[in-house]
């Protein structure tokens, strides 16, 4: 039986004010896995986590975007709760604060104090590697690390439909890095919710997701499985990029001098592209095609050769 979509994206148009920021997005959001979107402009996935979230003001959104045959997000700006709000939770750091650990996940958790849920607490400490007795330290005392481990409590404890998380890529953060990766990679496989990872880099989406939806210029131009993508990519612009993105942890090559993307008609890569292209490429903004099950990239030469 196939895996059952939590959210579904169909032809999603995101734009900040005049501005479009995201276009013609389509991809389904699947439990027990880990999807990906990824782009190099950190603000287009960022938009998008933000709108998965239910935070939509400030934002155009268009098309359909339905958790659980119901519509996502609210599209009249009122302050009623959202689908989003109810049901999609993203993980982030704990700020610092006087309150203790274990105040902190009791109002995740919707307990009062006089409630009995010690066991309970103790058991999401374990989920996130953090010590029991971490529950009486105050948010203030913890690290940078373990505040990012509480962070992921606080969202598995709210029991969410849809957890979203952003990670990007920082040469400076690679402690910071391995908790997400230990923390994604353990969770994802264990709660009963769909994964959503924003991120600025290929190689931390083939490292932590299952799903890849790769976007340049706002519009995904491959996505499939993270086999296909990272080990058989068709689109030109994700070998380019699978060839020169930096890896965690590893020394880090510069990133070569691309053409800087511009308003210019065909696909948004021809002015880089290093395959012998065709006049269709400068003519026509390609469109997703399949290249193999579950396998789409847009692409003309793609579609032209097979």
């Amino acid at each position: 039986m196939p895996a059952r979509a939590v959210i579904e994206l169909r032809d999603v148009d995101i734009s900040r004010g005049t501005e479009p920021v995201l276009r013609r997005l389509s991809a389904d959001i699947v439990v027990g896995r880990v999807a990906a979107f990824v782009s190099e402009d950190t603000d287009a996935v960022s938009v998008l986590a933000d709108v998965l979230c239910g935070r939509t003001t400030g934002y155009r959104v268009e098309g359909d975007l339905v958790l659980d045959g119901r519509e996502l997000v609210s599209r009249t700006g009122g302050q009623e709760k959202t689908q989003a709000e109810q049901f999609v939770v993203e993980v982030r750091a704990v700020a610092e604060s006087r309150e203790t650990t274990g105040e902190t996940l009791r109002a995740a958790l919707g307990a009062g104090r006089k409630d009995d849920v010690t066991d309970t607490l103790h058991a999401l400490l374990t989920r996130v590697a953090l010590e029991t007795g971490a529950l009486d330290r105050r948010v203030n005392a913890l690290s940078e690390a373990d505040r990012i481990r509480l962070g992921y409590a606080v969202a598995i404890a709210q029991r969410p439909q849809v957890v979203v998380v952003r990670v990007n890529y920082d040469a400076e953060a690679s402690t910071q890095y391995l908790v997400h990766s230990a923390l994604i990679h353990a969770l994802a496989q264990e709660t009963p919710a769909a994964w959503v990872l924003a991120t600025n880099s290929l190689a931390i989406a083939a490292d932590l997701a299952d799903d890849v939806h790769l976007l340049l210029a706002g519009r995904v131009v491959e996505q499939g499985s993270v086999y296909d993508v990272c080990l058989r990519p068709a689109m030109p612009y994700t070998k380019d990029l699978l060839l020169v993105t930096p890896r965690p942890h590893r020394a880090l090559p510069e990133y070569p001098a691309f053409v800087q993307l511009a308003a210019h008609a065909g696909c948004p890569w021809v002015l880089n592209c290093r395959e012998q292209t065709i006049p269709k490429c400068s003519q026509e903004t390609p469109l997703l095609k399949l290249v193999g099950p579950g396998h789409e990239a847009a692409c003309h030469l793609v579609v032209q050769h097979g």
